[in-house]
């Protein structure tokens, strides 16, 4: 990545360290870049992104994406992730979500508003999206949206009225819910 980003003149720096898991102990060494763009500092995790549901699309077909989530991550989502740089990198605090992926293509939510969702939702089959991506500013408003839409029915209520417009029966879908990034991601 830093490669790649450098020779496309963007400032890439890669940072070692580590996960740590809840209880305080390393769960695995980790590395991962800092970039700057537009003068702002962001972090970015290229091996997180990776499509990770392999199993998923050898079992129902479904294309592998890329996750977005750690594209132009700040200090604090580092710090729920427990990411942990080694002492010997003096990395920058970073706050802004200028270039965060939700942000950037309007999929960030400062509220978890019912409508809007809703309209997420229903939204993608009219335009034919093949994914919808959702980020919330804070762990309840997250957490009120993965009520609603896995255990309330939401999502359900979706991919019937996809299948109906698509005039079929079946329709596999996977929902992928980061607790750390409050991020809800659904592949259809």
């Amino acid at each position: 990545m830093q490669y790649l980003l450098t020779n496309a003149g963007v400032f890439c720096t890669y940072v070692e360290g580590s996960i740590v898991n809840g209880e305080g102990e390393t769960a695995a060494l980790h590395a991962w870049n800092l970039v700057m763009i537009d003068g702002e500092y962001f972090f970015l995790d290229a091996t997180e992104g990776d499509p990770y549901f392999v199993e998923a699309e050898e079992s129902t077909g479904l294309a592998r994406e890329a996750d977005y989530s750690y594209l132009c991550l700040t200090s604090e989502d580092l710090l729920r992730l427990g990411y942990t740089a080694s002492e010997e990198y003096a990395v920058p605090e970073t706050y802004m979500r200028t270039w965060d992926f939700y942000v950037v293509n309007g999929c960030y939510h400062e509220v978890f508003d019912y409508d809007e969702i809703y309209s997420a939702l229903i939204g993608a089959p009219e335009s034919e999206e093949a994914s919808v991506y959702m980020k919330f500013s804070d762990f309840e408003n997250y957490a009120a949206a993965v009520d609603t839409i896995i255990s309330g029915g939401l999502l359900d209520e979706a991919s019937q009225y996809r299948m109906s417009l698509m005039g079929t029966e079946e329709l596999e879908y996977v929902p992928v819910c980061n607790d750390a990034l409050y991020t809800i991601n659904i592949y259809w």
